[in-house]
């Protein structure tokens, strides 16, 4: 009896780890191939890791490198910028001053012959040698003027001479006020390119009532009489401008060109003044 219960007592101990080492085996090659599967996938995390750090970094290098180079360049720029616009400032002030010479070179000249107060050289009372030596003197009067001069000199008739000699001062200061003019006409086209648009414009302006007192003077040399009122109203006309191109040169001169404060002496109307006279022109 004793032994039929420890012969089934150890058929079931078989039984049951028949049953169990399968169940054993299963579970320990599962655990092994989880191990497996974790390292490898950790080792390639760590080296996917490895390779966008170093991705990174090179991408920072190269940021790094470009934003020096950007910057350097910006230097240089701004660098370059100012020395030329330095160059370009002192050229344009050495134009603005010789512009406004010649401007005021041809206004003087118009000015003294069209203005309310005229002024004229009296030789009422110059002596023989004196009128000989005016006759030498004259730069812009004609071959047989001069020579008109001397023959009445050579002939004695002093007041004749007198006389003559004022004609002919007047007609050589009227053609050197006509040279300034046409002096800083030729300027002005020359040097366009220097000027800003506000004093562009006002020397459009001056050279309109100039171009017309020219005409004005041409008719005196001729002999022929002139408007004198006429003549007045466009020396008042190219005083205004004068006196407000003055102003304009002299800040940008001294401040540069910066918006809003450049141009301020410029009226909208003189700006279309202007088109329209070079329009009809």
């Amino acid at each position: 009896m004793l032994q039929t219960i420890a012969s089934w007592i150890a058929t079931g101990i078989v039984a049951l780890l028949a049953w169990l080492l399968p169940k054993y085996v299963e579970r320990r090659v599962t655990e092994a191939a989880r191990g497996v599967v974790d390292v490898t996938v950790g080792k390639i995390l760590v080296d996917y890791k490895l390779g966008v750090d170093k991705q990174l970094e090179t991408y920072r290098a190269e940021l790094i490198a470009k934003m020096e180079d950007l910057r350097q360049g910006l230097a240089f720029d701004r660098e370059r910028h100012s020395r030329d616009y330095g160059l370009f400032a002192t050229k344009r002030n050495e134009l603005y001053a010789e512009t406004f010479s010649l401007l005021e070179k041809a206004r003087g000249g118009f000015r003294s012959k069209f203005a309310k107060l005229l002024s004229y050289r009296d030789f009422s009372r110059s002596s023989k040698m004196d009128l000989r030596d005016l006759a030498g003197k004259l730069e812009l009067v004609s071959a047989s003027e001069r020579q008109q001069l001397k023959d009445t000199l050579d002939a004695d008739n002093i007041e004749k001479a007198r006389e003559l000699a004022g004609v002919l001062n007047e007609r050589d200061e009227l053609r050197r006020a006509n040279r300034s003019f046409f002096d800083l006409r030729n300027a002005v086209t020359l040097n366009a390119l220097y000027y800003s648009p506000a004093v562009d414009t006002l020397l459009s302006l001056a050279l309109q009532p100039l171009a017309v007192l020219s005409t004005m003077a041409d008719e005196m040399i001729a002999g022929d009489d002139i408007k004198r009122r006429e003549a007045y109203a466009h020396v008042s006309e190219l005083d205004d401008v004068v006196n407000r191109l003055r102003s304009t040169m002299r800040e940008e001169m001294q401040a540069g060109f910066k918006p809003g404060q450049i141009g301020r002496n410029v009226d909208s109307r003189d700006v279309q003044r202007t088109l329209n006279v070079t329009n009809d022109g």
